[in-house]
């Protein structure tokens, strides 16, 4: 028996999935970008970009597993709105009281299982 009141078999995963979100007032229209959607902002420099790593720790801060950013993206078509760069983890090992995110080698963020297996995770950057 693991944390969080289930049952859970040793060897239980799931996908970690969230956004990183860049207010609009330091986001804008990504001129070299092929899509009309894609967005840059000030934070591209602190390692906010597509490609950037997404490390999912335990509440220990021992890394479990890691993926990338996706690209830059508005929240909608319209220029001017927020951008977000959303990830997906797979295989984070199920169970852990609370589990770290850290984006782009900065300080991580603490969540749970409940909010990153069900997308709601949403870590801000310019707000």
């Amino acid at each position: 028996m693991t944390g969080g009141g289930e049952d859970r078999s040793e060897g239980d995963t799931f996908t970690a999935t969230g956004v990183v979100h860049v207010d609009d007032e330091y986001a804008e229209r990504d001129e070299d970008a092929d899509s009309l959607v894609a967005c840059q902002s000030d934070f591209q420099k602190d390692g906010y970009k597509g490609g950037a790593e997404v490390t999912v720790l335990n509440g220990s801060g021992e890394v479990l597993v890691a993926s990338a950013l996706g690209p830059n993206t508005f929240a909608d078509e319209e220029i001017g709105s927020d951008c977000l760069l959303r990830f997906q983890v797979p295989d984070v090992p199920a169970g852990e009281k609370h589990y770290r995110i850290a984006v782009a080698g900065k300080s991580p963020v603490t969540t749970t299982e409940d909010v990153l297996s069900s997308g709601s995770f949403v870590s801000t950057v310019g707000d």
